[in-house]
């Protein structure tokens, strides 16, 4: 049985490190992280009581580790410290980089310190619903996100058999839009439930980590898929230059990602394949060195980087100013090591930089001006444009916009330019509009604006402070397309996609170009007259839109022409959307005023709304606020599952049925309660 003071660093690899030497012992000098060197005997250096098993009349791990050092381990030492400098068999090599890095305290301690620290970093972020959401990949649709997998697993174990894709695939839609919209009110009682397991799994840390190493070990002290790595290496003994040392880092091994060894790691902490070379110091004037490559090694700086990429401490056989500077150095890597892990798993998408669809700049006085018909041309009215349109808010849309137009009729001045409306459409753009040109893989916007409403301006009558924000609004749609054509690259949406998925990315852009207008408008000094009449026409607007919608499944019902219902039930629900969104920008933070306004309604009162406009409003906002760091379009396709989960309130779920054919399907008497209820709920 070998004893209960076991070595995580062999006392045969610190031996090569001697400072000196008595009859039974020999004396290293250990330098340890903040705290003042020192020197001692090998015998109580790198040990620890028990660590890598108690004693057992049974074979234990520590006396695998000890009979393994007895006939491999001290003899390939002993060999590396005798041979010469030059090449070296890889075989041997590799073991026992393999061996001493899988074995040691650093593995332990790096993994236990990185850990903690994640669980302290979780528990904070469980402290808010924001980043608890994003743990969670609760506003995801990714399958790899942890909600999509759980209701996936979840739902393959109680639908019953026979029931279709195009139906499971609703439900998954169903279960997730209710669990996003019931989180923030589920959230405070989740977070102190979390809290609670994460401080106990703090607790028992130390034994969870110490029994994983340990299971590992007992699995094999020489992992074979990381020694096959180094073996396909070329290995050498370096000698250190004259009068200089090498020593002993707590991390044993050093690696490299690159031919040239500029910038070194602790091996243990490096994947297989991101290996180019490694460096072990087998004494104090020698080291080993593997390279996939001719290596290019500085051994000068070489006892710098033992330092960095040691955890706790350095064994060294002097005790002189360079040992004492570099020794200052320890813990840099694994400080490293854990940040990047810390902000890899918490840290939010950085912006991206600079512009791509439209690196020339353009100024609102460079903005074409066209007056339809010309006779109403005026320099006072171009005047009042440039002014409103030089908005530092409203400037990113000036590079897209092509030319504003000020004309007697907006519907007209559109018609002639080969546009087409239903009668909707022509009421939603009589008051102005952002119209987006796409030729030649160029996106470009043309602001139409009524030439009454540019002179109520000029004239300055009591409607020209809503005029304004008529106009600033078609700008700030402008604003909208801008940031999407330039942070999000243009391949993504050429990217294949359903015809239901790709409706509704077009119908939701519209609809977020319309919120980035309200927000860009100048809404904040409105009057309390003013948002009280927002709010009215918006219930007039939302219940007109629900009764087109209810108008739209009956007829499907009844005819079974779902190529006419569809597009009804479709424009209305953008419609809803629109005004929805605008709305929601004019009453930031206030989207339970909304549901509550939308409650005293009696033709909604029986339609699910009042989470999902909280939910509604808390995805516009954080689309709206994430805009500098848009790269794909996963947030847009968020928003755009809002357009169907509107209409499964109004008894309408939409199927996808091959790549270019969307199903409706009309819910009636007890399905229409169902999900009713399941919404409710």
């Amino acid at each position: 049985m070998s004893g209960r003071k076991q070595h995580f660093i062999p006392q045969l690899v610190q031996r090569g490190f001697a400072a000196g030497k008595g009859k039974k012992s020999t004396q290293v000098y250990v330098f340890p992280r903040e705290r003042p060197r020192f020197i001692t005997a090998t015998e109580g250096v790198a040990a620890q009581r028990d660590f890598y098993s108690p004693p057992s009349d049974e074979e234990t791990l520590d006396d695998k580790i000890t009979h393994y050092e007895g006939s491999v381990l001290a003899p390939a030492i002993a060999a590396l410290r005798e041979g010469e400098p030059g090449p070296i068999d890889s075989n041997a090599a590799a073991a026992v980089v393999v061996h001493l890095s899988v074995r040691s305290a650093f593995l332990r301690g790096t993994f236990s310190t990185a850990t903690e620290e994640l669980l302290n970093e979780m528990v904070k972020a469980l402290g808010s619903e924001d980043e608890t959401r994003s743990l969670l990949g609760l506003d995801s649709l990714s399958p790899d996100s942890m909600m999509v997998k759980g209701i996936d697993e979840e739902l393959r174990k109680v639908l019953p058999e026979g029931v279709g894709d195009a139906e499971q695939a609703f439900f998954a839609k169903l279960v997730h839009f209710r669990g996003r919209e019931k989180f923030a009110q589920i959230h405070t009682d989740l977070s102190n439930d979390a809290s609670g397991v994460f401080a106990a799994l703090l607790a028992r840390l130390p034994e969870i980590v110490d029994n994983a190493h340990g299971r590992a070990l007992g699995q094999s002290l020489v992992p074979q898929q990381r020694v096959d790595r180094l073996k396909a290496m070329t290995w050498a003994l370096i000698e250190a230059p004259h009068g200089a040392h090498f020593v002993l880092p707590d991390c044993l091994a050093v690696g490299s990602k690159t031919a040239d060894f500029r910038e070194l790691e602790p091996y243990a902490l490096l994947g297989d394949d991101e290996l180019s070379g490694v460096v072990l110091p087998v004494s104090a004037n020698k080291v080993l060195v593997g390279s996939t490559g001719e290596p290019r090694l500085d051994a000068t700086a070489l006892n710098e980087h033992f330092a960095r990429c040691s955890k706790d401490f350095i064994i060294s056989s002097r005790d002189d100013a360079e040992t004492q500077g570099a020794a200052a150095l320890i813990g840099t890597s694994v400080m490293k090591f854990v940040g990047d892990l810390v902000n890899e798993t918490f840290a939010p998408p950085s912006p991206v930089d600079g512009v791509r669809a439209h690196d020339d700049k353009r100024s609102p006085s460079s903005v074409l001006v066209k007056f339809e018909p010309p006779a109403r041309k005026s320099g006072k009215a171009q005047a009042v444009l440039r002014n409103l349109l030089s908005e530092p808010e409203l400037e990113e849309g000036m590079n897209l916009v092509e030319y504003v137009v000020v004309t007697d009729n907006v519907l007209q001045s559109l018609i002639n330019r080969g546009l087409q409306f239903n009668e909707m459409a022509a009421q939603s753009v009589m008051l102005g509009t952002c119209h987006l040109v796409e030729t030649h893989g160029r996106v470009q916007c043309q602001l139409f604006v009524p030439i009454s409403v540019v002179n109520s301006i000029v004239r300055g009558t009591p409607a020209a402070a809503g005029a304004s924000k008529l106009i600033r609004h078609q700008a700030g749609r402008a604003v909208y397309y801008s940031y999407l054509t330039a942070k999000v690259p243009a391949e993504v949406w050429s990217k294949p996609a359903p015809l239901l998925t790709k409706e509704g990315l077009r119908a939701v852009q519209r609809v977020a170009s319309h919120y980035f207008g309200a927000r860009l408008s100048g809404v904040d000094d409105s009057l309390p007259q003013e948002l009280s009449d927002a709010l009215e026409l918006w219930k007039r607007t939302t219940v007109a839109c629900a009764l087109e919608i209810g108008n739209a499944r009956q007829y499907l019902i009844e005819t079974n022409d779902a190529d006419k219902a569809i597009p009804h039930a479709w424009v209305h629900a953008e419609l809803f959307l629109t005004t929805t969104a605008s709305t929601c920008a004019a009453f930031p933070g206030r989207g339970i005023r909304l549901a509550e306004a939308l409650g005293a309604c009696a033709e909604l009162s029986d339609v699910p709304l009042a989470d999902w406009l909280t939910l509604y409003e808390r995805d516009l906002e954080r689309y709206f606020e994430n805009r500098e760091a848009w790269r794909e379009d996963e947030d847009l396709r968020l928003l755009a599952t809002h357009l169907e989960r509107l209409l499964w309130g109004f008894g309408v779920v939409l199927f996808e049925e091959g790549p270019d054919k969307v199903r409706m399907l009309a819910l009636d008497g007890e399905s229409l309660s169902q999900v009713r209820r399941a919404l409710f709920g």
